[in-house]
């Protein structure tokens, strides 16, 4: 009986893995706020593994890393060369449909993003 119980829970969660990995393949962009005027997230998800690109405005795209979602929660890292020095921002966030609403720091400071599923 137990055993019976793992497995539907294992189904529903594998179930509501696919689904999500199906909603969240593809092109995202940030709402323009003061610090942010043209943001661009481009997402795979294979097994719990986010794979994309990040695009700011002219700076052009460049490839996540370490990235994974696990339920509803996602996190990743970009990293930039800024003036001669890389700088990695970490994100990480929630899930919720065609929106996300992430959190990026790194050693300026943090900020505060919502993005959305175009």
């Amino acid at each position: 009986m137990l055993s019976q119980v793992l497995s539907v829970c294992a189904l529903v969660v594998l179930g509501s893995a696919a689904a999500l990995g199906g909603s969240i393949d593809g092109k995202w962009v940030a709402d323009p706020n003061e610090t942010v005027k043209s943001l661009i997230f481009v997402f795979k998800l294979n097994d719990g593994v986010l794979t994309g690109t990040a695009t700011a405005g002219s700076l052009g795209a460049v490839n996540l890393s370490n990235g994974k979602v696990e339920g509803d929660q996602i996190s990743f890292e970009v990293t930039r060369s800024v003036l001669m020095t890389k700088v990695t921002t970490k994100y990480t966030g929630t899930i919720a449909g065609d929106v996300i609403n992430l959190r990026g720091s790194n050693l300026r400071g943090s900020m505060d993003l919502v993005i959305r599923k175009k």
